[in-house]
Parts: structure tokens; C-alpha cells; sequence
């Protein structure tokens, strides 16, 4: 999550095309890098002004880290970032890595139903930052019913973006 797109998105006010940039060596452009503004491009000054710096708990895989990188696999690190994405021990209360994060308020006692997202009255997938253990390219997500699952980083999903107020 660290070295992510969706990451440098969601903390960008940058215009169209000037949000992405390469991260390691095996990093590609996502489909959106010339075309999507920064999250927080034209987000409410007010608003923006009263977020709070998060300490983003997050947790390398368990499979593989690149040698050159500065990640180690099974590693916890922190973020500081103003807007971010959700691990599955903020939204499910459990995880397969340790991380340090704890259960969000909002998902204590959660059901399933109540981690239905919706786009167009359409249930849909959302990301969570953290990664599957068993692969180094699946990280975690929420499925269209609300329960945990993982698939490719290259799999469409929509995000739900959290942050402190």
C-alpha cells in the first residue's frame, strides 16, 4: 500500500495527469494516471483544513518483497497521511498480518450487509490496504456482499476513503 497509485491519488490535489509517479521498478501507470485528478483537488478548503494527520498502521506481505526495495515481507510500517484506505482489522476486526491497526468504531459490530458499498444503487467491490499474506499480488477487498476477499492489484474496484476529523 505504501508504494501504491491509489495511495499517491488519494493523498493528491494535483490536476489531471500530474497525480501518479513510478514508485520501483516494477511499477506501471494505472488506467486512470492521464486522466484523474487528485482525490482532494476541489474538496472544500474548510474541510481539508480540519483533517487530521493519520498514523496509517500497514503491513508488507507475508510471499515476497522485490531484494532492492526498501520493503521487507512481513513487516509492519506506518503512514502519516491525511486521507487513506481501510484495513481488514479496521473493517473486519481481524487480519492475517500484524499491523497495528484496531477495529474502526463505525464497523464494531458490522454484519456484512453493512459493508455493502453502492455506485449507482449497484453494490460494489472497494479496496482495503491490506495485503493478502499467501500473495504478493492480491491484496485485500471487500466483496460486493460485504465479506473479505482478495484478488489481483490490477482487478477494478472501487475505494471508500477514511479519514480523521
Amino acid at each position: 500500500y505504501g508504494q501504491s497509485a491509489i495511495r499517491q491519488g488519494l493523498n493528491s490535489d494535483a490536476s489531471a495527469g500530474n497525480i501518479w509517479t513510478p514508485t520501483n521498478g516494477f511499477d506501471r501507470p494505472p488506467s486512470w494516471a492521464s486522466s484523474a485528478t487528485g482525490f482532494r483537488n476541489g474538496l472544500d478548503p474548510n474541510f481539508l483544513s480540519i483533517i487530521d494527520t493519520a498514523k496509517v498502521k500497514c503491513s508488507t506481505n507475508n510471499t515476497y518483497e522485490a531484494p532492492d526495495s526498501e520493503w521487507v515481507k512481513n513487516t509492519a510500517y506506518t503512514l502519516n497521511d491525511k486521507i487513506f484506505l481501510a484495513s481488514r482489522m479496521e473493517v473486519f476486526g481481524s487480519s492475517d498480518v500484524v499491523d497495528g491497526s484496531a477495529l474502526m468504531t463505525y464497523f464494531v459490530g458490522a454484519t456484512n450487509d453493512d459493508r455493502i458499498k453502492l455506485l449507482n444503487g449497484s453494490p460494489r467491490y472497494w479496496w482495503l490496504r491490506t495485503p493478502y499474506s499467501s500473495g504478493a499480488g492480491n491484496p485485500r477487498y471487500v466483496y460486493t456482499g460485504g465479506s473479505l476477499y482478495s484478488d489481483c492489484a490490477d482487478f477494478s474496484c472501487g475505494c471508500v476513503p477514511a479519514c480523521i476529523i
